[in-house]
């Protein structure tokens, strides 16, 4: 007779089994999607939507099996299933490797030999009879393992120097990344940037240079809405509060523009005229706009194109556009190297000056999109969907790491860029040069949101805080790099006691958390 306690740990037991199982189940349907479809998860909310029912399905027939089957019969049964799912993958990690050409074929080969495992197991596990002695210790041991991992902390260490004097600076370049939810009224970045804007558009005056580049994700959650839907209007005021960055006297006499990049939620995830409506109406929105800022706001690259657009500011800094998220929706082989050869061109002929890439998705990142999850967290299924290369937007993902391989191929040839600037992570970071032609990385994403930061290869600096980036390009030839945030307390004052306090406090609270000057002949190997 099984003593009470063996029930209870039959019953924690099956409804961890059968959550695993449905997982792997879960994990397995998301492979072969991708295998025999090409279809990726946009993010890991793909996940947990219809994809997940067969993990609530194993967590409730396993919590049953666990209450109502004999004792010796389910342990033996869960062992079975465990063991179905560690065989599986084992075997399709195997097939993987050998039959895949990429890094991630191993991960993405086990997870489907996983769910595949689980089906036999169960199917085998319905016919077994028998008393398992010792199975229920061993697999509760496995199953309670604390997957948790430990990763080092990103280094988070101010640098600061003094910002250059007015007349040693030729233009200046502003980085935003990801303002999808900002607001004037209640996120203090927003007037902290305006502000910042309006002084250095009056120091400059018409002789300097001045541009506000957003570095997409303009609008969350999926873009610029039409104009007869109910979620137009909150689009618009959201937009508006980007146009007022540039919208001030000072910035309209210094001519200060706004370039707008798209990013992944712009295009609404939707490949192909679906979501290059999207960005249609967004240029549309901008060229057509009557206010402050009237005929400084451009959208570039051309909506629903890879780029690259091209901005000379003087004869000191070239902008090199690109809109990666059309590269990583599915866009056809021709025109990414049409866009290739562009962005070739575009370094040959920049003519001496400073060239700054910028896109919306990073090269390299220590946020959740490259750092890969701690297993301890989403109970093991983020980190094992970012390995297999399933989440599109990850730079694991095979289009993700086809666009970074191209990349360096131009870099390679044609010159790396001064400054690789991107936004998708919500944090701020910055990465130094390596021995390979990827430039100086700024990943400036945290306007509206914030995510995590860990430590990476090449990581310099990174912070979970809202703020944005400037870079001043020096009239010796010199850029200088500086970072402005805040604590994050200050992402948003719109749940605030004080609104109005809460604002003040906010934007008095922004200081440079980092600052470096990039020499000419160091940094462009002259």
């Amino acid at each position: 007779m099984w003593p009470a306690v063996s029930r209870s740990a039959a019953v924690l037991a099956g409804l961890l089994t059968g959550a695993i199982a449905g997982i792997a189940v879960v994990l397995c349907v998301a492979g072969l999607r991708l295998v025999v479809e090409d279809i990726y998860l946009q993010g890991f909310g793909d996940f947990v939507s219809w994809l997940g029912v067969p993990a609530v399905v194993g967590l409730v027939a396993g919590g049953v099996a666990g209450a109502r089957l004999p004792i010796d019969r389910f342990w033996r049964s869960a062992g079975l299933v465990i063991g179905g799912l560690v065989a599986g993958a084992a075997a399709g990690a195997a097939v993987g490797a050998a039959f895949g050409s990429n890094p991630e074929a191993p991960w993405l080969g086990g997870l489907i030999g996983s769910g595949v495992g689980v089906l036999f197991a169960t199917l085998g596990a319905v016919r077994l009879r028998g008393r398992a002695a010792g199975v229920p210790s061993a697999l509760l041991s496995v199953l309670l393992l604390p997957l948790a991992a430990c990763s080092p902390a990103a280094p988070s260490e101010a640098k600061t120097l003094p910002a250059p004097d007015r007349a040693d600076v030729e233009a200046i370049v502003f980085l935003l990344g990801d303002p999808g939810l900002m607001q004037r009224e209640t996120h203090p970045v927003a007037v902290r940037l305006r502000a910042d804007i309006e002084a250095w558009s009056a120091s400059l005056g018409a002789e300097g240079h001045v541009a506000l580049v957003v570095l997409g994700d303009v609008l969350y959650p999926a873009g610029l809405h039409a104009a007869d839907t109910r979620e137009r209007e909150r689009d618009s005021l959201r937009l508006a509060t980007q146009i007022s960055l540039v919208s001030g006297e000072a910035a309209d006499a210094a001519g200060a523009r706004a370039i707008f990049l798209a990013g992944n939620h712009d295009w609404g995830h939707e490949a192909d005229w679906a979501g290059a409506l999207r960005l249609v109406r967004l240029g549309e929105f901008l060229d057509s706009w009557t206010g402050p800022a009237a005929g400084r706001l451009t959208m570039s690259p051309e909506p629903g194109t890879g780029g690259p657009g091209i901005v000379d500011l003087g004869r000191g800094v070239r902008l090199v556009l690109l809109d990666t998220a059309w590269w990583l929706l599915g866009a056809d082989p021709p025109g990414k190297d049409e866009v290739i050869e562009g962005l070739r061109e575009a370094l040959r002929s920049a003519a001496g000056r400073r060239v700054i890439v910028a896109a919306h998705h990073p090269l390299r990142s220590a946020g959740p999109h490259g750092v890969a999850e701690e297993l301890g967290r989403t109970f093991g299924v983020r980190f094992l969907l970012q390995k297999a290369g399933l989440l599109l937007q990850d730079l694991t993902s095979p289009p993700y790491a086809d666009l970074r391989a191209r990349l360096g191929e131009v870099f390679s040839d044609a010159g790396r860029p001064d400054i690789f600037a991107g936004g998708h992570e919500h944090s701020l970071q910055v990465f130094g040069l390596e021995a390979t032609p990827v430039p100086r990385d700024l990943v400036v994403g945290s306007a509206s949101k914030l995510t995590k930061v860990r430590n990476a290869p090449g990581l310099l600096f990174a912070r979970s805080e809202p703020g944005y980036a400037k870079v001043f390009v020096l009239r010796d030839g010199g850029l200088h790099i500086r970072i402005e945030a805040a604590p994050a307390r200050y992402l948003t004052c719109e749940n605030a006691t004080d609104l109005d306090a809460c604002m003040a406090d906010g934007v008095a609270a922004f200081r440079t958390v980092w600052a470096e000057t990039l020499e000419a002949r160091q940094e462009r190997g002259e």
